[in-house]
């Protein structure tokens, strides 16, 4: 499949944890919105910041699913991550067992049982 866009992502990263700064214009592009992630990631009213165990791999396999072209990078702050201070996806539908599904289903595994 064509590449649908080309991009440069920034990984916003502190001492506790890691997120996928993305643009709404992009993950529109892709049929994903606040509800197809997990409470946990953050936005604004420029983009998301997927939350980097559960939500940034949803992204990923859409983009890689999609043929988006895509590049990375990382942002290390010694305190807490700006976008810590952003609103939180209260939208946010996924949780663990929709997710641990998924990635079963993608990587070609048996349902758990």
């Amino acid at each position: 499949m064509e590449a649908i866009i080309t991009a440069n992502f920034v990984w916003l990263a502190d001492p506790g944890h890691a997120w996928l700064k993305v643009p709404h214009d992009a993950l529109s592009k892709l049929g994903l919105s606040p509800e197809n992630f997990s409470p946990y990631s953050y936005l604004d009213g420029e983009a998301m910041y997927l939350e980097e165990d559960m939500d940034a791999p949803v992204f990923i396999w859409a983009a890689e699913d999609a043929g988006l072209e895509f590049g990375t990078t990382d942002k290390f702050y010694n305190v807490s991550a700006p976008c810590r201070g952003k609103r939180p996806n209260a939208q946010g539908k996924l949780d663990f067992g929709a997710f641990k599904a998924a990635w079963r289903k993608r990587e070609g595994m048996a349902p758990a049982g």
